[in-house]
């Protein structure tokens, strides 16, 4: 999965760079994204803490059913092969990391809270950027040149 640089943790919009064009997907991003904004926002938010806890557990669930929607999309959306085989291994990667997320935190490893964030704004952003954009271009939803 490609990573996204460093910088800083702030707020994250759903601009035009990162909409697909298929409303029901943007809607799903925009509530992953709303649910990241929460752990940005929040000071209080650090790993171990309840509020930390609850925006994960949403977000896990908002993850498994947004990929699971996706997916069901591929076929109808002509993508080749090769993308969808690609979509789906990132798609269970980052299963896998949020499950050893979870586990990590279960068993209160010490974890620093921007290293989470970072995690999590690459699930979410970084794998829109790499992935979901290709759906646009692919349905011939692409939104007007962005720049």
């Amino acid at each position: 999965m490609d990573q996204l640089p460093p910088g800083p943790i702030g707020p994250v919009a759903l601009d035009r760079a990162l909409q697909v064009g298929v409303p029901a997907i943007d809607g799903q991003h925009q509530v992953l994204i709303d649910e990241l904004n929460r752990l940005i926002v929040d000071p209080r938010a650090i790993p171990a803490s309840e509020a930390f806890g609850e925006v994960m557990s949403r977000l896990g669930i908002e993850l498994g059913n947004h990929f699971h929607f996706e997916e069901r999309l591929f076929d109808q959306l002509g993508l080749p092969a090769a993308d969808i085989d690609a979509h789906v291994a990132a798609h269970s990667e980052i299963l896998k990391q949020y499950a050893d997320l979870h586990l990590d935190l279960m068993h209160r490893k010490s974890l620093r809270r921007v290293d989470v964030l970072r995690m999590i704004r690459q699930w979410i952003v970084g794998h829109i950027a790499a992935h979901d954009v290709k759906m646009r271009r692919r349905a011939g939803l692409d939104l007007a040149p962005i720049g």
